[in-house]
């Protein structure tokens, strides 16, 4: 099988990663690629110069996996990504042995703020512009392919995004902790990318749409002042904090009930083995 990773950073390396273990071939493409494993066939592919978004046109994957990140925190930015480079793709992919696309989504497209449940079943109404972009692109791929599934990731952490850790190490903690959090650690967004190719390609049935968090939905309260006590500061909020949006549990249960299973079910396994690789002479 042939995997062709599409704005490949992070999460797209773990994913590629993790084929290259069961013998797929894997090709990156981004901006700047001397940065990826050697072990990818590598492409320096501009998504926002439609120029050179057509290379796409010459190669041929079974699979595609887009992990866009915004080019900026704005809503330009989000546009940019989500709007105008999933469009260069969509005009330009070679489609003669593709089996299934896949991109990273976000819990985002859900405006839910008052504590409640959401599933892939749940309305998606996004109240802010990095959710309506999101939502967006979700649904120009549905009406460009039938083949295609979203995941829904909650707040990815893990090593390299360390913000909450260094929020809370400043002092920086939110007001409003009582509003509800959902998270997920990047290897187990890896591993349900790996978990869905798989199926996919055993022939078992793959829906359009997974929610991928852990298992513990937690006020975000709760998670700084823990994390405080694990590194031994302070817990303080900084005055006129920006609030979070929305507040509201997401449940992974589809896709558990699909055989994935996270390795980080809850923050303090994620964040522990964190903070202990942060102090290890503190063991």
């Amino acid at each position: 099988m042939h995997l062709l990773l599409l704005a490949c950073g992070d999460i797209g390396t773990r994913v590629g990663l993790r084929m290259l273990e069961h013998g797929w071939r894997v090709t990156a493409a981004r901006r700047q690629v001397d940065a990826l494993p050697a072990a990818f066939d590598r492409v320096a592919l501009d998504l926002l110069d439609p120029d050179s978004v057509k290379q796409l046109s010459e190669i041929s994957a079974d699979y595609v996996l887009f992990t866009p990140t915004p080019t900026s925190r704005s809503e330009e930015g989000y546009r940019q990504m989500f709007g105008t480079g999933l469009g260069h793709i969509l005009e330009h992919q070679n489609r003669s042995c593709l089996r299934r696309w896949f991109m990273a989504s976000s819990t985002s497209v859900y405006g839910q703020n008052g504590d409640d449940w959401v599933d892939e079943r749940s309305p998606t109404r996004p109240t802010a512009y990095s959710g309506q972009a999101v939502l967006a692109a979700e649904q120009a791929l549905a009406e460009d392919s039938d083949e295609s599934t979203v995941l829904r990731f909650g707040g990815i952490y893990g090593p390299g995004r360390e913000r909450q850790l260094q929020m809370v190490r400043e002092g920086r903690c939110s007001e409003d902790g009582e509003a509800f959090s959902n998270r997920i650690h990047s290897e187990d967004c890896a591993a349900a990318f790996e978990h869905l190719l798989l199926r996919d390609e055993r022939g078992d049935r793959v829906e359009p749409c997974y929610v991928a968090v852990d298992n513990q939905p937690t006020p975000i309260g709760e998670v700084q002042r823990w994390l405080a006590e694990q590194m031994g500061v302070e817990y303080r909020c900084a005055e006129g904090s920006k609030r979070r949006v929305g507040s509201k549990r997401c449940s992974n249960q589809f896709l558990r009930n699909s055989g994935w299973t996270p390795a980080y079910p809850s923050y303090q396994e994620g964040y522990g083995e964190m903070i202990r690789a942060m102090y290890p002479d503190e063991e």
